[in-house]
């Protein structure tokens, strides 16, 4: 072969079936044996001296040709030809094999037979493959595109699966994977608070994701695949056996020598066999398993008759859907439909889609629909702030997801920009107050982060603020800004022992009023009777104050500094009021503020400066659960909070803080999800330090 082949290496080889043979009959070579040689020497007398110089001299005759070859053609293997190779073209094998192809094509007798010029018979005859069966072809002579054009001539591959019935143009996302996990927190640097991966690949890799839907999925040339797998084998063995073989030459010396004369003498030397390559289809399984899934993800339909549809502005409500049937491929019964074309050579065709429908009605109860998680937090007075988290709310408001999506709150909600309405609000930016368009929106994340956990459902992406949050207890956050850290959440089970096996479509409403936030999952309860779930954090330590010296010349004014905290999280399931789980969820560590200095400066208390001031009024009355809900907002009919999955004890309050340095407590009822003692003395003299949001987190 060419240098090109010869660059392939053994490391590269495909999944191929390769079976390497010898024609019978011709693979053995036949020697005088020593006794039958002695035999005749002795009838011969002085004439046996003569045949032996004789002999000696042909078999190197012999030898150094067949190495002169090996030298100007590499690509040789096991066998290779013993004549001259300039006759070949540019590329061609030297290589005497050939490719059974019988295993997956249907040979008739002349069917592989074709007309041949005399000097290729010449060629074939030499190399011992004038007498190959149809459905063998000899690679001798040819270049490898030459060999694989050959072999693609001798059949058609369109194979496709038909769904008639699919939704053409839609797009749909591959479902996520229950038993993924995430990181729920990064560590903050006091150096570079605000410092964080972009969220762009994540946008993108989302992107590249989608399946658009179509009528058809085509089944890849499987023949081509093994192919192309089994010449990388061929090429990689040709390489070997040369080597090997001018080994064994080097080290035969005169005895292959004599040897070679006797058989030449009595002419009974046969030549050998090509080695024969096997293909087949053995090992194709995932290919076709990959296709099957295809088909699984993209038609697969859910039935809507009784679930959730669509939301109506007007109203505020979701709108319960006509009766529609689903369809759901059957994944197990399309591999075996696929793997029964293959296997009886039938690489032309369609395949109609197996599946199920999937009843309306199985799906129908509406009395089941509820709020099976809520969430409130309290807002600042700043107006500005407030109208951002107004907006935020309004474009999260409504937002559908069905089974096994994930939703991500800067894809709901949307850029945040002044052509939108949103103003500039107090933010953090390297650890500096600044104004961000949009500061404030991390409150909403933070708030839907809650609802979907006493719901139940599958948190997928999550970050902690660099600095300690306000309103709301530290570890209960989850920052988010564009183009930086999302807030995502899928429509699957975060512990299936602990949920029901169904799955349904669910609604979120997101409310802003007089200073308060409210997030709600709507839909049919995710977790089991009697469960809820709900978050607790713990303090764990300090982290000393960071302190930096004011360069000469610099505008940096003095500042004080604050400690920052590291905290613990932990995942509290109850079933019916009685704890049966506390496992860590997270970690999270939340930077404190730089103290700026001089020589000349005072060293201040640890306690946060002026312009933390941000969140105004800290004192102000704790936020209450959801009062007044009569089936869910805008739902009539439906089951009331109190009681309900993620939410015990019914509405109330928590004791306020007691001073401006308290926290603001859990924002459920006395006892309830997420409920937490009062501040300790250590905490108060922290300070709560002021919006946490990330670098243009909102």
């Amino acid at each position: 072969m060419s240098n090109g082949n010869n660059d392939r290496r053994a490391s590269h080889r495909g999944s191929a079936t390769v079976r390497r043979s010898r024609r019978s009959g011709s693979t053995q070579r036949t020697r005088v044996s020593s006794t039958a040689s002695s035999r005749n020497a002795g009838s011969s007398g002085g004439n046996g001296d003569i045949r032996k110089v004789i002999a000696v001299g042909i078999a190197a005759v012999i030898v150094i040709g067949a190495f002169a070859f090996a030298v100007t053609k590499l690509g040789g293997g096991s066998q290779v030809a013993e004549k001259s190779t300039e006759a070949l073209k540019e590329g061609a094998y030297a290589y005497d094999a050939a490719i059974d192809l019988r295993q997956v094509l249907d040979i008739d007798d002349g069917s592989a037979e074709a007309e041949t010029t005399a000097e290729e018979q010449e060629d074939s005859e030499a190399a011992g493959t004038s007498e190959l069966p149809a459905g063998v072809v000899s690679i001798y002579g040819k270049t490898e595109d030459e060999v694989r054009s050959e072999i693609m001539s001798l059949y058609e591959w369109d194979l496709k699966v038909v769904n008639s019935d699919a939704e053409v143009g839609a797009t749909v996302m591959p479902t996520v994977d229950p038993d993924e996990t995430t990181a729920a927190a990064t560590m903050g640097d006091p150096e570079n608070p605000d410092s964080g991966g972009t969220g762009q690949e994540a946008a993108e890799s989302r992107a590249a994701a989608e399946i658009t839907v179509s009528t058809e999925v085509e089944v890849p040339d499987l023949i081509l695949q093994q192919l192309n797998s089994l010449l990388l084998d061929i090429n990689a063995d040709a390489e070997e056996a040369l080597a090997a073989e001018a080994a064994a030459e080097a080290e035969s010396g005169e005895e292959d020598a004599d040897e070679a004369s006797d058989e030449a003498e009595d002419g009974e030397t046969e030549p050998s066999g090509p080695v024969i390559y096997e293909l087949s289809l053995d090992g194709t399984e995932s290919e076709i398993n990959r296709i099957a899934e295809l088909c699984t993800t993209m038609w697969y339909k859910a039935p809507k008759g009784a679930s959730i549809g669509s939301y109506d502005a007007s109203t505020d409500k979701f709108v319960m859907e006509g009766a529609e049937s689903g369809f759901q491929v059957d994944e197990e019964a399309m591999k075996a439909a696929i793997s029964d074309k293959v296997n009886s050579k039938q690489y032309v065709g369609t395949i109609d889609v197996i599946g199920e429908q999937l009843s309306a009605d199985s799906a129908t109860n509406l009395a089941a629909y509820k709020i099976i998680g809520t969430y409130q937090t309290k807002t600042t007075s700043n107006s500005v702030r407030n109208k951002n988290i107004q907006l935020a709310c309004e474009a999260l408001n409504g937002t559908i997801v069905f089974p096994g999506e994930e939703l991500s709150f800067n894809d709901a909600v949307g850029q945040r920009t002044a052509e939108k309405g949103y103003g500039a609000a107090a933010a953090y930016n390297n650890g500096e107050v600044v104004q961000e368009i949009g500061g404030g929106v991390c409150q909403v994340s933070t708030t839907l982060y809650n609802a979907v956990l006493r719901s139940g459902l599958k948190t997928t992406r999550r970050q902690s603020h660099t600095f300690k949050p306000t309103y709301v207890t530290p570890g209960f956050d989850a920052t988010i800004s564009w183009g930086g850290p999302d807030y995502c959440f899928a429509n699957v089970p975060a512990d299936a022992k602990y949920s029901n096996s169904e799955s349904y479509a669910i609604g979120i409403y997101a409310k802003y009023s007089d200073r308060t936030v409210t997030v709600s999952i709507y839909g049919r309860p995710v977790l089991k009777d009697g469960y809820t779930y709900e978050l607790e954090s713990e303090k764990i330590k300090d982290i000393p104050v960071v302190r930096k010296l004011i360069e000469p010349g610099s505008d940096q004014q003095p500042t004080t500094g604050s400690m920052g905290s590291q905290w613990q999280t932990y995942l509290i399931v109850k079933k019916d009021g009685e704890q049966v789980q506390r496992t860590l969820d997270h970690n999270t560590y939340y930077s404190g503020h730089v103290e700026y200095y001089t020589d000349q400066t005072t060293v201040a208390p640890t306690l946060p400066s002026e312009s933390e001031s941000l969140m105004e009024n800290q004192t102000e009355t704790v936020p209450q659960i959801i009062e007044g809900v009569d089936g869910g907002p805008g739902v009539s009919g439906g089951s009331g909070v109190s009681g309900g999955p993620g939410v015990t004890g019914g509405p109330g309050t928590t004791t306020a803080p007691t001073d401006d340095h308290s926290y603001p407590q859990s924002t459920v009822p006395s006892g309830g999800p997420g409920a937490t003692s009062a501040p300790t003395e250590a905490q108060q003299q922290i300070g709560p330090g002021i919006i946490s949001d990330a670098p243009g987190a909102l």
